[in-house]
């Protein structure tokens, strides 16, 4: 059996690396003064839990990156998150990131959500819309693997991505940056933090502005081509009455523009429009190029606002974290890719989002840890217009009030065996509205009518058990569960809404810390049951139940620190994920040349002249996005001259090929990408410092996007990108 072959692989290199432990530890000097920033598990904090511990003693697979190693690794996105975490894939649809973790993806529908949660700052992000947030004042990033359904609740079936950004600080401390690099590309960003009165007030503003001209180029000669333009403003006011009250007010302003974010090439010149183009009209195949008469753009504007505080009470602390976000994202789209006017598609989307959580969070008993809370959540998101130009008008509504209780207890039974229990109750219902309209015309409030209510309900467990197998290796074996909520079809008119998506979830791994070296080594199943796949009717985009499917893999990831300044990570994750059962998939199946379309389309050549709706039986196929082996090996170096420091750091990332949809038509082949970053303190100045970056030097084709209906559109991600940055911290 596969999965076991995987636990005896794992049991084989947890003797490899751990063994030696015994026999060389007295010969591995500590890290000198120099090197203080090496990276050990007994340096590197997780917040897996909802509080503070040490990542080799936390029975979650996390993935740490640092401010540092964000920067030397060249991601200012957290869609750059992809090249330094085997196993995640950030696909981009406008401006919106639909997260892959483990084979388990995102689908953006007209008002879905993720089932990877985002929180920046430990505040929810409902939409995906932001998920591509900018990084000038970051701290850290975690990536958590596997459900978080106890602890982060609602929509969190394959993970979640936790963002911490710089606190103000009662000193008075910045930074400065700005870049330039091909396609025009500006990047602007700065950060501030001083007191205002003494050790009890203190302020911070933050801010990034870019810049950059298209990469992808209209062919047709009367169309347009948009650049893409991003602002974000963050200013925080922290009040510390005293050591034991802390409260942190937050506001934030964030602008995207992008309008390479709509533009799509046609996948082998597969369109069904194809044929009604006339002269002067010419159909985009090659990658980097598309012909539309539009003005293509995707567009944000949020504000949000929210308070955090957190007062110690008795062994522990009581933290209140209130948030509030509006948001809006008007979009011009052309659903038939052609330079006709066929299916022009205008959009507006507009949210309103208020969360309350509630902790109490345990550590000052000497063998009870734990956390418990509430959650509340309601969020309003509609379509205002959705208008299909020749076609329909659509305006939907949906409202989501959700509630959680949850808690979860650790306890350490002896010195070395220390058990976990926690539980979530959720409940969850959804408010829905439709109306529909005349062709191009918005639709009135009076003439949207409720389309249905519905409300689901999920108890959702964690237990683990640890164990210290010697002072520097952990042993861990966890049990887990993830529930994402149902949700409404509306732009079909659907009064039956889509199920809830289940994940059950076993894994079991090692954790090994030593003077220099940091291992870990994560096995994993996954039972994933009533999953919500994306398809479309011809007009618009809705969700299906798939019944089933299973996921089983590995994660390791190694950061290795052999000599002072010298720094080296790696990371791997091997993955199998099929459907154990979907035998009534949505799909789109290529007209052939000769003969009617069907599900054995492997069998006849295609005429490429766009496709047709099927049900097909995608029974043991694979996941979409879930390569089978991903990998990244970075190294950082630090040498000290006369003319000052210089930092060198490269990374590199590689996948193995992966399919993109049910019937495994379309794939990605195998790739490589290659980064790099010279950096330079002079001695005369050590405060400032000159880089030149490149990133996708390799320049390797990667799919950014595919939708596949009645046409085959995509578009790449960037190609080889490099350019020059300056920097002082002060």
């Amino acid at each position: 059996m596969k999965i076991k072959n995987i636990f005896l692989v794992s049991s084989a290199l947890v003797y490899l690396v751990a063994h030696p432990a015994w026999g060389q530890e007295a010969t591995i000097n500590s890290p000198s003064a120099d090197a203080s920033d090496a990276v050990t598990s007994d340096d590197i904090v997780v917040t897996a839990q909802r509080r503070s511990a040490r990542n080799k003693d936390v029975p979650i697979a996390v993935s740490v990156l640092s401010a540092k190693t964000l920067e030397n690794s060249g991601i200012n996105n957290t869609q750059d998150l992809v090249s330094a975490v085997p196993g995640l894939r950030m696909n981009q649809a406008g401006v919106a990131i639909n997260p892959t973790l483990r084979g388990v993806t995102t689908n953006l529908v007209f008002l879905s959500e993720p089932n990877i949660a985002t929180y920046i700052d430990n505040v929810y992000q409902a939409s995906n819309f932001f998920g591509a947030a900018d990084l000038p004042d970051v701290e850290s990033i975690q990536v958590l693997k596997g459900p978080q359904g106890t602890l982060f609740g609602r929509n969190a079936t394959g993970g979640a991505i936790l963002v911490t950004t710089r606190d103000p600080e009662f000193t008075t401390s910045g930074k400065i940056s700005m870049s330039y690099g091909n396609y025009n590309n500006v990047r602007a960003s700065a950060f501030i933090t001083a007191p205002l009165a003494g050790d009890v007030l203190a302020a911070s503003i933050s801010g990034s502005y870019e810049h950059r001209s298209p990469y992808m180029h209209n062919i047709y000669p009367a169309g347009k081509e948009s650049n893409l333009d991003n602002v974000l403003v963050r200013a925080k006011l922290r009040f510390r009455p005293s050591q034991s009250v802390d409260f942190i007010l937050t506001g934030l302003y964030v602008h995207k523009y992008t309008g390479d974010g709509q533009t799509y090439s046609n996948l082998n010149g597969n369109n069904a429009f194809k044929s009604l183009l006339t002269v002067g009209q010419p159909l985009a195949v090659n990658p980097r190029e598309f012909s539309s008469e539009q003005d293509l753009f995707f567009e944000v504007n949020l504000h949000s606002v929210n308070l955090r505080g957190t007062v110690e009470a008795g062994p522990g602390e009581f933290k209140t974290i209130t948030a509030y976000t509006e948001s809006s994202s008007p979009t011009n789209y052309d659903s038939d890719n052609t330079a006709g006017a066929f299916i022009p598609v205008k959009i507006g989307t507009n949210t309103a989002t208020f969360t309350q959580e509630l902790l109490y969070t345990l550590t000052g008993l000497s063998r009870l840890n734990g956390t418990v809370g509430a959650f509340y959540y309601r969020n309003k998101i509609g379509y205002n217009p959705l208008d299909f130009g020749p076609f329909m008008a659509i305006r939907t509504k949906e409202t989501t009030s959700s509630v959680g209780i949850f808690g979860e207890l650790s306890y350490d039974l002896t010195d070395r065996l220390q058990v976990t229990g926690g539980l979530r109750y959720s409940w969850e219902r959804k408010n829905a509205s439709v109306g529909f309209g005349a062709p191009g015309l918005p639709v009135p409030d009076a003439s949207v009518a409720p389309l249905g209510t519905k409300s689901w309900s999920a108890v959702t467990p964690r237990a683990s058990i640890l164990y210290k197998l010697t002072p520097t290796t952990n042993l861990f074996v966890t049990y887990s569960e993830g529930f994402k909520s149902g949700v409404f079809n509306t732009t079909q008119g659907q009064p039956n809404p889509v199920d809830p998506e289940k994940l059950r979830s076993i894994e079991g791994g090692v954790k090994i810390s030593r003077p220099g070296l940091d291992v870990s080594l994560t096995g994993f199943y996954y039972d994933y049951k009533n999953i919500q796949i994306s398809s479309f009717d011809g007009l618009n985009s809705y969700l299906q139940n798939a019944a089933s499917a299973r996921i089983y893999g590995a994660d390791l990831t190694a950061i290795w620190r052999p000599i002072d300044n010298l720094s080296l990570a790696a990371g791997a994750n091997y993955l199998n994920a099929k459907y154990k059962s979907y035998p009534n998939a949505a799909v789109f199946v290529p007209i052939p040349v000769s003969g009617a379309p069907s599900c054995a389309w492997q069998n006849q050549a295609p005429a490429n002249i766009g496709n047709v709706p099927m049900s097909c039986d995608a029974t043991g196929t694979n996941l979409g996005y879930a390569p089978d082996f991903s990998a990244s090996l970075s190294a950082s170096y630090v040498a000290k001259t006369d003319a000052g420091t210089f930092t060198l750091s490269a990374n590199g990332y590689y996948s193995s090929k992966f399919y993109m949809e049910p019937l495994n038509r379309i794939k990605q082949p195998a790739y490589a990408t290659l980064g790099a970053r010279i950096a330079w303190n002079p001695k005369a100045e050590p405060n400032l410092q000159l880089a030149v970056y490149g990133q996708n030097l390799t320049s390797a084709k990667i799919f950014e996007t595919l939708i596949v209906q009645a046409s085959d559109t995509y578009r790449f991600q960037m190609p080889a990108t490099y350019g020059v940055e300056v920097k002082y911290s002060f």
